[in-house]
């Protein structure tokens, strides 16, 4: 639990949902600087609740993204690791961050 609250406290407790999360906000702070000099970010978490949060700043952000967690099928696995490597093999800009589970 305190593992989970380090990252954000609604993922604690669902009250404390409006709670900033420094982890988080300091990702933010730092992709545009990372995309603007071409690099890209992996971000793993064994809490999707977690993942999911980072998803909605991203997307709140305009930054894409590709998505791989542990209860996805191997079809859908396959496909999204596919059109990861379509669009890094493009040399996209606007699709820098990467995003997986460990489970």
């Amino acid at each position: 639990m305190l593992r989970q609250l380090s990252l954000h406290a609604g993922l604690v407790d669902e009250k404390d949902a409006g709670v900033a999360s420094a982890k988080i906000d300091h990702l933010a702070e730092q992709l545009p600087e990372l995309i603007a000099e071409g690099h890209s970010a992996l971000v793993f978490s064994q809490f999707t609740g977690f993942l999911a949060l980072v998803r909605e700043r991203l997307d709140e952000l305009g930054i894409g993204y590709a998505y791989l967690d542990g209860s996805m099928t191997a079809k859908a696995r396959s496909a999204e690791i596919a059109r990861f490597h379509r669009w890094a093999g493009a040399g996209l800009p606007d699709q820098p961050s990467r995003l997986a589970d460990s489970g």
